[in-house]
């Protein structure tokens, strides 16, 4: 949320451009609603980022993350959990933590290896994105 404050954005894309780093920007918020073209600022400064990126921080994403991996769409999709060791630490912040726990769960199942393969997802993470940013840059 606060990278899509102009006041923030800015920066955000400045150190992303000097250090040529893809960002992350949801893709579930329109121009509209954040008041201005925070991806084609991106776009124009030759900055990568996921296509598509639910920005949900709920807590438990079981649910989420397997209908967006039935539902995938062509391109980069970022998909986020906020996975946790259960610990009594953990817990002493509230039940909040018990979907975090299941993230944690989830991300190391079987079920969502078979769910991604059955989707024929490739899985990637932001070096990836960044080594293509840079290569792109290097051909521009």
């Amino acid at each position: 949320a606060i990278t899509l404050r102009p006041e923030f954005f800015d920066v955000y894309l400045e150190v992303a451009v000097e250090y040529q780093l893809p960002i992350r920007l949801p893709s579930t918020v329109s121009t509209t609603a954040a008041g201005f073209d925070f991806r084609g600022l991106a776009r124009d400064e030759g900055v990568f980022f996921p296509d598509h990126f639910d920005h949900d921080w709920s807590s438990g994403s079981r649910e989420r993350v397997m209908r967006s991996i039935a539902s995938l769409q062509p391109g980069v999709t970022e998909i986020h959990v906020q996975p946790v060791i259960d610990s009594p630490e953990v817990r002493a912040v509230g039940a909040v933590t018990q979907g975090w726990i299941d993230d944690l769960d989830l991300v190391t199942s079987r079920e969502l290896r078979d769910a991604l393969s059955a989707a024929g997802a490739v899985l990637i993470g932001y070096r990836e994105i960044r080594d293509v940013m840079r290569a792109a840059r290097v051909r521009g």
